[in-house]
């Protein structure tokens, strides 16, 4: 799990499941701690997204038996915490796995972490189409470690 402070370039999809192919680029602070010899992550990102300030946190706890991440998330719409997904890491790329209600529909949900470094990091969001089996990405972080 990535550790530290990070400038990260963010771009979320305008309209999510709508076929949609216009994107919004918005700039935000990251900030990672590791707890409990590595086993349990806390990060909170601070933007403006729409003229609006936003911040988001996740608790990513590891789980030693099963070998995988849960990822839990809360943000300054919301401020409750849920689990959003689990997964792990594997030749340099996390799968994570969850799912999401939009509107009253329960939509597959997927996270991966790809492009890790000490120096930088790419995350994506994805939601599973329903009836296609093909996943739209709605969410591209890029993150750069700050010096």
């Amino acid at each position: 799990m990535m550790n530290g402070h990070w400038s990260v370039t963010n771009r979320r999809l305008d309209k999510i499941l709508a076929k949609c192919d216009s994107w919004t680029e918005f700039p935000a602070d990251y900030e990672s701690w590791l707890h409990m010899d590595g086993n349990v992550s806390i990060d909170k990102m601070q933007a403006t997204r729409n003229g609006k300030p936003f911040t988001g946190m996740s608790v990513r706890t590891f789980d030693e038996v099963a070998g995988e991440w849960t990822i839990y998330w809360l943000d300054s719409h919301t401020t409750v915490l849920t689990e959003q997904v689990r997964g792990r890491f594997e030749n340099g790329e996390g799968v994570f796995y969850g799912e999401d209600e939009i509107d009253g529909v329960v939509y597959p949900l997927k996270f991966t972490w790809s492009n890790t470094s000490n120096d930088e990091a790419r995350w994506s969001q994805a939601y599973q189409l329903p009836g296609t089996g093909d996943w739209e990405t709605n969410w591209i972080m890029e993150f750069r470690r700050k010096v």
